[in-house]
């Protein structure tokens, strides 16, 4: 084997920044997205209170990526999964109004149902719309990893 490129290889994985894996950002994003639209219908809830403690749950998952994220030093990260969690109401209308949008846009699209249950583009858009919301909380590296 060339030792110069296994001396580069060595070099760039030292020299990485510490951030929370592609899988876990990803996982905490598509939970997110079935609390806000059950008809993804892979996870349900018989009580406000499930809710209540999955939403809770996320949050603190959220604030457990941003701390594995050493890109921000200075971040208060409970703040900001704290303020990503407040803004939920808004990105739950932001994205019913996509549906809508999908709704009334797509001749072939029958239901609202059917949009949230089926089209990859409207899965997109909820993890766009994640990932926009936390760029605007100034979250380092996390809005491009998914």
């Amino acid at each position: 084997m060339n030792k110069s490129f296994v001396q580069h290889i060595y070099d760039r994985q030292s020299q990485r920044e510490a951030v929370a894996s592609n899988e876990a950002v990803a996982g905490w994003a598509s939970n997110v997205i079935c609390v806000l639209f059950p008809e993804l219908s892979y996870c349900s809830f018989r009580t406000i209170e499930e809710i209540e403690g999955e939403l809770r749950k996320l949050e603190n998952q959220l604030s457990g990526i941003l701390n594995a994220t050493k890109a921000c030093y200075n971040c208060d990260n409970e703040q900001i999964a704290h303020e990503f969690f407040n803004f939920l109401p808004e990105l739950h209308r932001i994205l019913a109004t996509d549906v809508f949008s999908i709704v009334n846009g797509d001749p072939a699209a029958k239901s609202e149902f059917e949009v949230i249950r089926t089209y990859p583009g409207f899965y997109a858009l909820c993890f766009y719309r994640i990932a926009h919301k936390l760029l605007k909380l100034d979250v380092p590296l996390l809005p491009y990893s998914y």
